[in-house]
């Protein structure tokens, strides 16, 4: 079940977009605290840890190779689940973020990462950019390899040509 932010999460979001507001970044260095604080809250409420290994960060940095709708990402890790989590940001609607990842992201027949649209509990820009969730199941590090194998600039060389 999805986690719904508190009313204090909500008003101290509002707070965030108010500073971020600001003409010519005067808010931003105010704003720096309060995200940390947003970040918190929702690493917390969703049961995520820290990506202590960087796995998530590895498993990102293939998938936004050849995948649109990685922005302004944190990573982090699932212990009930062992998923590799990665939470973006993008500035965009929620459901064309999902429709992205999931076109670069799902292969049939495979384990897919769950992609969840949760832009209630956007911390880096709200109201501007939404935030989906992307949980990597511990079997998915292989695919988004085979993936990136096939995404990397050798392999487009090595097709024929029409």
């Amino acid at each position: 079940m999805k986690p719904i932010p508190s009313k204090h999460y909500r008003e101290r979001q509002r707070e965030l977009w108010r500073l971020l507001e600001i003409p010519d970044g005067a808010g931003r260095n105010a704003s720096l605290s309060i995200e940390e604080e947003l970040e918190a809250e929702f690493a917390h409420a969703w049961h995520l840890s820290d990506d202590a290994d960087g796995v998530s960060l590895e498993m990102k940095m293939m998938a936004a190779r050849n995948c649109p709708g990685f922005d302004h990402c944190t990573c982090y890790y699932e212990s009930e689940t062992k998923s590799h989590v990665v939470v973006t940001q993008p500035y965009l609607q929620a459901g064309e973020a999902v429709e992205l990842l999931a076109r670069g992201l799902v292969v049939p027949g495979q384990p897919e990462p769950g992609i969840i649209a949760a832009p209630e509990w956007a911390f880096y820009y709200p109201v501007h950019a939404t935030m989906i969730i992307v949980k990597f199941p511990p079997e998915y590090e292989r695919i988004l390899t085979a993936l990136a194998r096939l995404w990397s600039p050798a392999a487009h060389l090595s097709l024929p040509h029409n």
